[in-house]
C-alpha cells in the first residue's frame, strides 16, 4: 500500500566567485540547526568547502551535498564552485534540481558568470530564488542591483523585501506583489480585475506565488547579508512558504527503479557513486545490469545534514550514496527517463602535461590521476606515449592549480603541469565519400556532410538490416562516433553529419573484428576527402576599466578578429566593453591588461562556443589516437589486422 511519508526537494546555490553563496549556505545551516556555528570563508572553517584547497584558497571547486528540514519538506542542498574553471560541477547540479537560489552580489551586481549560470537554469526550466547580497558593503545598491537584474537576467524578477538606509528588511505588502504578479501572469490579471472589490484572498495569493515561482513566472528576489545575518529569517520563511517539492511516496516497486549518476567521489574505502532517484524504488544489496555488467549495490546512503546515514531503501526524488556501482557521470541508471538530460556541451579549452616530480612513482601518479578523472570525466586524461607524460583537459589555470593540490592533499603525489596549450576543433570543409571493405565481404560506405558552426554530431545509418545485420549496424555506429574523436589534426571533429550510406557483409564470414578495421578505415578517407578545418574556442568578454584607458583597450580590441557588440558607460569615468574574441586573442589580452592600464581594469569571460580559425596556422594535436586509421598500415598493425585483407574487391 501506498502512503505519503514527507515533501523534499532538491535545492541548488549558485553565484559568480566571491559573491557570498558559501557563506549563505553556512548561514541557511545554522539557521536548520544541521550545524551550531557558522564557518567563516576567509577562515577556511566551513562545512562545504572540507578540501584543504578550498580552505586555503577560500573558493568552492567540489559541488557538496548536505540536506536540512524546511518544516516538513526535506531540502537536498547542492552547494556550487562559482569559478568559470569549474563549470562542470555547476552544469552536473543543475541535472537533478528541482529549485535554485541564485546570490547575487549588490556590490558587483550581475557577472558574467552570474548571467552563465541563469542561462543554464533557464534551459533546463529550473525554478530560481534570487538573494541580493552583500548589501551591507560599500558601494552597494539593492535599488541598482535589481535594475541590472531585470535588464540582464529576467523582467519578471520581483522583489518580496524592501530596505532602508540602514538595511532594515522588512516584507514588500501582498497586495503590491499580485499587482506584480498581474504583469507576469493573465489568469492573474483576470483575477485581481474580478475580484477588485474584495480584499485580497490568501490562500488565493499562496496558491498563486507556489504556482508561478514553479512555472518560472516570476523570480522572488530577496535582499541581506548572509555575512551579518541580514534577512536571512525572511528569506528563509519564504522558502519554507513557496519552495517547489515533490512528494516521497514509499514503494517496493524495485522493476520501475531509474536513477541518474551526477557525481562520483573516491574515498580511502570507496567509490561512492550519487544517484538521483528518478523512478520507483533503490534497494540495499539489490542487483543492477548496467553496460552489459551485473552490479550488486553492497552499501546503500542518505545524507542527513552533513552526516552519512546506511539506509535499506531510497525512493523517487531523494539522492541516494551508492557503493558497489561502476557508473560514469551523466549515465542513467535503470529503465530510460527522460527527466535526465545533459544540458549544454561544455568543452574544456586547454590542455597541460601532468608531470610527476623528483622521485614521484609514475604509477602512483596514474592511479591518482584515474581517480581523479572518474570524478571529473571532463579531464580527458591520456598518456602520450612519446612525451611519457599524462595530459589532462582544463577549463582554466585554476583548475590546473586545483588539481596539483588535491594531487598532493588527497594521494600523496607531488606533481606540476606544463604551460597550458589551447584545445581546438576539426570540421569539413566540404561534403567527403569513404568506403573500405575487408576480406572482401565486409563492407562500409560513409558520407561525411558539413554543417553550420554550433550544429555538433549526428551519426546515422541509411542502411536496412537486409543489407547489414543490426548488431554490426549498431557496432560500425559506435564506431563512427569514437573516431571522431581525431581527425586529420588530431583534434576532435564536429559540425558535421557522418552517414552510414551502403554496406555488405557475409553470414559465414564476416567478423567483428572486420568491421572494427573498415568503419574507421571508411571515416578516415571520408574526412581526407573532405578535407577539414580547425576551430578555436571563442570567449564572450567584458572588460571594465577606467575611461582614460580608452583609446588603449580600444586598439587591442579593434585587432581581434571579431567586432565588440556593446559599449556601456556605467558613469563619468568607469566602461564597460562586451563582446566575443578568440581565445588566443583574449589570452593576448590578459598578459597585457596590467602593463596598458596600470592593473585598473577588470576582464571576465566565459565560453561560447567555436569558430573557424586562421587559414595560415595548423596547430596539429601531439597527443595521436593509439589507433589512427589514417596511418593505414600502422592502423592495421595495431587491430592485428593484415593488409592483404583490406579492400578486395572494391
Amino acid at each position: 500500500m501506498l502512503n505519503t511519508n514527507y515533501k523534499i526537494t532538491t535545492l541548488g546555490i549558485f553565484a559568480h566567485a566571491n559573491a557570498g553563496k558559501t557563506t549563505l549556505t553556512e548561514q541557511i545551516l545554522k539557521k536548520t540547526n544541521v550545524i551550531s556555528t557558522v564557518g567563516r570563508v576567509d577562515k577556511g572553517s566551513t562545512v562545504t568547502d572540507s578540501l584543504e584547497v578550498e580552505k586555503n584558497r577560500g573558493i568552492t571547486i567540489k559541488s557538496s551535498y548536505v540536506t536540512f528540514n524546511l518544516g516538513d519538506t526535506k531540502v537536498q542542498l547542492i552547494d556550487t564552485p562559482g569559478h568559470v574553471d569549474f563549470s562542470a560541477e555547476v552544469i552536473r547540479a543543475i541535472n537533478v534540481l528541482d529549485v535554485a537560489v541564485l546570490v547575487v552580489s549588490g556590490v558587483e551586481k550581475v557577472e558574467v558568470q552570474t548571467k552563465v549560470i541563469w542561462d543554464m537554469l533557464e534551459k533546463r526550466n529550473i525554478p530560481t530564488f534570487i538573494f541580493c547580497n552583500k548589501l551591507d558593503r560599500i558601494g552597494a545598491s539593492y535599488e541598482d542591483t535589481l535594475s541590472r537584474i531585470g535588464k540582464v537576467l529576467s523582467k519578471k524578477a520581483i522583489p518580496f523585501n524592501k530596505t532602508d538606509e540602514a538595511l532594515n528588511i522588512t516584507k514588500v505588502d501582498k497586495e503590491v506583489l499580485a499587482e506584480a504578479y498581474s504583469n507576469c501572469d493573465d489568469d492573474v490579471l483576470s483575477y485581481l480585475l474580478d475580484n477588485s472589490d474584495k480584499e485580497l484572498d490568501a490562500d488565493w495569493f499562496h496558491e498563486a506565488t507556489c504556482k508561478l515561482i514553479s512555472k518560472r513566472k516570476i523570480f522572488p528576489v530577496f535582499a541581506g547579508s548572509a555575512l551579518k545575518d541580514i534577512g536571512l529569517d525572511e528569506f528563509l520563511s519564504a522558502l519554507k512558504e513557496y519552495i517547489p517539492f515533490k512528494e516521497i511516496i514509499s514503494s517496493n516497486n524495485i522493476e520501475d527503479f531509474s536513477g541518474y549518476v551526477y557525481m562520483v567521489r573516491i574515498t580511502d574505502k570507496h567509490r561512492l557513486t550519487y544517484i538521483k532517484i528518478l523512478s520507483g524504488c533503490m534497494k540495499n544489496m539489490m542487483h543492477i545490469n548496467q553496460n552489459n555488467k551485473d552490479y550488486k549495490i553492497t552499501a546503500l546512503m542518505k545524507i542527513v545534514g552533513n552526516d552519512k546515514r546506511k539506509c535499506d531503501k531510497v525512493y523517487q526524488g531523494e539522492i541516494a550514496l551508492v557503493v558497489g556501482l561502476d557508473a560514469a557521470i551523466g549515465e542513467i541508471i535503470g529503465e530510460n527517463h527522460d527527466a535526465a538530460t545533459n544540458i549544454f556541451n561544455l568543452n574544456p579549452m586547454f590542455r597541460v602535461d601532468v608531470i610527476p616530480q623528483e622521485n614521484e612513482g609514475i604509477d602512483r601518479l596514474r592511479k591518482a590521476l584515474q581517480f581523479m578523472n572518474q570524478e571529473d570525466p571532463l579531464l580527458n586524461l591520456k598518456y602520450n606515449n612519446r612525451s611519457k607524460k599524462f595530459q589532462i583537459d582544463l577549463m582554466g589555470d585554476l583548475q590546473g592549480e586545483s588539481i596539483i593540490a588535491l594531487l598532493g592533499e588527497k594521494y600523496g603525489v607531488r606533481a606540476c603541469v606544463s604551460d597550458a596549450k589551447i584545445i581546438y576543433k576539426e570540421s569539413p570543409k566540404a561534403r567527403g565519400f569513404g568506403e573500405s571493405c575487408y576480406t572482401g565481404f565486409s563492407y562500409v560506405a560513409v558520407r561525411v556532410l558539413p554543417q553550420e558552426e554550433g550544429f555538433g554530431v549526428i551519426v546515422r545509418s541509411d542502411v536496412s538490416e537486409s543489407e547489414l545485420h543490426k548488431k554490426y549496424i549498431a557496432q560500425v555506429l559506435r564506431l563512427l562516433r569514437k573516431y571522431l574523436e581525431s581527425g586529420l589534426y588530431g583534434w576532435e571533429v564536429t559540425d558535421l553529419i557522418v552517414e552510414l550510406c551502403f554496406a555488405d557483409w557475409d553470414n559465414v564470414v564476416s567478423k567483428q573484428l572486420h568491421f572494427n578495421i573498415a568503419a574507421p578505415i571508411a571515416l578516415a578517407r571520408a574526412l581526407k576527402k573532405a578535407g577539414t578545418k580547425l576551430l578555436e574556442p571563442i570567449m564572450s568578454y567584458e572588460i571594465t576599466f577606467d575611461n582614460i584607458y580608452y583609446n588603449s583597450i580600444m586598439a587591442a580590441i579593434i585587432s581581434f578578429k571579431k567586432t565588440y557588440t556593446n559599449i556601456i558607460n556605467l558613469d563619468d569615468d568607469i566602461v564597460k566593453i562586451i563582446g566575443d574574441a578568440y581565445i588566443s586573442e583574449i589570452n593576448f589580452l590578459s598578459k597585457n591588461l596590467k602593463r596598458m592600464t596600470s592593473g585598473d581594469a577588470t576582464l571576465k569571460y566565459y565560453q561560447n562556443g567555436f569558430s573557424k580559425a586562421d587559414d595560415s596556422k595548423i596547430v596539429k594535436n601531439e597527443v595521436i589516437a593509439e589507433y589512427n586509421p589514417f596511418n593505414v598500415t600502422d592502423f592495421l598493425e595495431k587491430m592485428g589486422g593484415s593488409k592483404i585483407n583490406l579492400d578486395r574487391g572494391l
